[in-house]
């Protein structure tokens, strides 16, 4: 009976000062986690091809009556076909590197890149247990945590247009893609859900 008991207080004991811990590290945890999630999606925007190739006019067209703007509008059916051409090629990276059956294309750093993370399971980021303690001489002491994520949601694109004036007689157009991720941070003491927006700009014009 006494061993019950005393096993008993050592499990609280061990419950309590494991959730110390997690307490005590997870805003750290999440301050660096949400760092490498999104140097991993903008490394990955930044390498995706652009999926076609655009013509002056494709994705504007002005009227004018002499020398005054009568209307501008923008083509936001094609720009939207084009983000959706995106989401697709991200996806399919996001996917494939989660899965863990990512395969490079090249040998370039970016493919490189992507093709350790996949096979180690989708790992994206290995974080050591110092570098939660803020002190730059403890950065690279003690075991490592493994960063994954988990894709919750379809990425999404919206198409948002600017008109502003500039100058006297000139307006600045522009447009842009904006690419939506959603995923889920997983870590062992800690996960969360990490959506940000990257910018994809498709036209700044000055007319």
């Amino acid at each position: 009976m006494k061993k019950r008991y005393l096993l008993l207080i050592i499990l609280v004991i061990l419950a309590l000062i494991i959730n110390f811990i997690c307490l005590s590290i997870t805003p750290a945890l999440k301050t660096v986690a949400d760092k490498e999630v999104n140097r991993f999606c903008q490394m990955i925007i930044n390498n995706t091809p652009f999926p076609v190739e655009l013509e002056p006019g494709d994705l504007i067209q002005v009227e004018r009556s002499g020398d005054t703007i009568v209307a501008i509008n923008f083509n936001t059916n094609f720009a939207s076909s084009i983000g959706a051409k995106i989401v697709n090629q991200l996806e399919d990276i996001f996917y494939a590197v989660e899965e863990g059956c990512y395969l490079s294309i090249d040998n370039s750093f970016y493919q490189r890149q992507l093709q350790n993370m996949s096979d180690q399971g989708g790992v994206i980021a290995e974080i050591k247990l110092g570098l939660l303690t803020n002190n730059p001489f403890l950065a690279t002491i003690g075991p490592s945590i493994k960063l994954r994520y988990q894709t919750i949601s379809a990425i999404t694109s919206s198409i948002e247009e600017d008109i502003n004036d500039y100058g006297v007689n000139h307006v600045m157009v522009s447009l842009k893609i904006v690419i939506k991720i959603q995923l889920l941070v997983l870590m062992p003491f800690y996960h969360d859900e990490f959506v940000h927006e990257y910018d994809y700009p498709l036209l700044m014009e000055i007319i």
